[in-house]
């Protein structure tokens, strides 16, 4: 859901080779990092806020998504 109070559970239909799940804050900062190794992959926050949620075939991004924590 968006907005989310809890964990995050980001399903991919296709899963690109070398998938990497990039989450920026609202200023741009990576605040985290993971390899996607299934069509499902589950992370947390510990702060609310406005993040941009990227996802990467390791040279580009395939896709973002904005996701407000609260």
């Amino acid at each position: 859901p968006n907005p989310s109070s809890g964990p995050v559970t980001l399903a991919l239909e296709q899963l690109p080779q070398d998938a990497v799940l990039v989450v920026r804050d609202a200023l741009g900062r990576e605040v985290q990092h993971q390899r996607v190794s299934g069509h499902y992959t589950t992370f947390t926050f510990s702060h609310s806020g406005v993040y941009l949620v990227e996802l990467w075939n390791g040279i580009e991004r395939t896709s973002s998504q904005r996701l407000v924590v609260e």
